[in-house]
């Protein structure tokens, strides 16, 4: 029975990795700005689809699983490794815009060739055929699996990394809540981590235990291509890739955290007494304003607005230009009673009635609706 259930899950996961290497194969993105690094991604991502959808189809017709746990962790190691390698090419690619460095593009293929020879040379050092359990092999796979492992944790740093920045880069952009365009590829991340880490150890677990393991990669490999796709087609990515370049122009795209400087009196003053006379002209109210056109309009540099930023105590753009609208929304709550949320919305710069109500309740600890009810006791 066990047999059967894993000979049918294996069957169904080279149907599943087909239609997700088909689906990334079909797939054209016409974005002008992103054409290159979108479509050099999904071709990446395909071909780790496309391995394991190779490496499916040989464990389900050579029935490695019958012949014993090394024979199967072998073939994992052969063919997992690659497809890890590409699909965090492919994550990374996107993430950096194409600006990879040479050991970021080598590294996994250079692991994937060690683990290579060293299972060539433990099968064959005992005359042995290729898929035989002798005590060499068994080595070779233990160092190959600590080898695998260490990359995969390489890579992982460099993702996360990676993400931080641009996270960062997001949120000294943009006015509003960025943390979902990026969710996905945290998620991701993360699910290439346990995948990593359990690959090796699953492969000796009982057949039930595997069928669920199984499923559960799988239901994460799905998500990661799908969401990769929705992230690709929506305007998640020229977003991202704006505030990227953004970042990058202004200077503040370093590896490192970032490092306030201490203003001078003079500049401090300066800077809030631009920041007073932007606000009075009402700059604050309007929807979708970036970091650097506030910048631009207070002609100042935008590493001078985000050092005071740091100085005043707000931990990001967004906040602070939140702040600064919740605080008018109240002045209109108390001048204009009769004021729809809509209306206070869309006066206060903010792009919808859910969101105003999500920030309004983050600042206050309350509603709008219920600020109101307070107010008109």
């Amino acid at each position: 029975m066990d047999k059967i259930i894993i000979s049918n899950f294996q069957f169904t996961a080279i149907v599943i990795m087909f239609m997700l290497t088909m689906s990334l194969v079909l797939t054209l993105f016409r974005r002008v700005r992103l054409q290159n690094v979108l479509n050099r991604s999904r071709w990446l991502l395909a071909l780790g689809t496309g391995t394991l959808f190779l490496q499916f189809l040989l464990q389900y017709t050579l029935h490695l699983r019958d012949m014993g746990n090394v024979q199967a962790l072998m073939l994992n190691l052969l063919l997992i490794s690659p497809s890890a390698w590409f699909m965090s090419l492919a994550l990374l690619y996107l993430q950096k815009c194409g600006k990879l460095k040479t050991i970021e593009w080598c590294e996994g293929g250079v692991v994937w060739l060690i683990i290579i020879i060293m299972l060539v040379i433990a099968t064959t050092d005992d005359g042995e055929p290729f898929f035989c359990d002798t005590p060499a092999v068994r080595m070779a796979e233990r160092i190959s699996a600590i080898i695998f492992f260490l990359s995969r944790c390489h890579y992982t740093y460099i993702q996360y990394t990676q993400l931080r920045r641009t996270q960062r880069s997001l949120d000294n952009y943009y006015d509003y809540d960025t943390s979902d365009k990026l969710r996905w590829m945290s998620l991701s991340i993360i699910w290439m981590v346990i995948m990593s880490v359990t690959v090796p150890i699953a492969i000796i677990c009982p057949n039930r235990f595997l069928f669920l393991y199984g499923f559960f990669a799988i239901a994460g490999l799905c998500y990661f291509v799908m969401s990769f796709r929705d992230y690709a087609i929506s305007r998640h990515a020229i977003q991202v890739m704006e505030a990227q370049q953004n970042a990058e122009n202004a200077g503040m795209d370093d590896e490192e955290e970032f490092c306030p400087e201490i203003l001078t009196e003079e500049e401090k003053q300066r800077t809030e007494r631009a920041i007073s006379e932007w606000i009075d002209r009402g700059g604050h109210l309007r929807a979708g304003v970036t970091m650097s056109t506030v910048a631009s309009e207070l002609r100042i540099s935008q590493i001078t607005l985000r050092n005071w930023f740091h100085e005043t105590g707000y931990k990001s753009y967004p906040e602070w230009i939140q702040s600064i609208r919740v605080n008018h929304a109240k002045k209109l709550m108390n001048e204009h009673p009769n004021y729809t949320i809509e209306t206070i919305a869309e006066q206060c710069g903010f792009s919808s009635r859910n969101y105003f109500q999500t920030i309004f309740k983050k600042h206050e600890g309350m509603t709008p609706i219920q600020y109101f009810s307070r107010i008109n006791r």
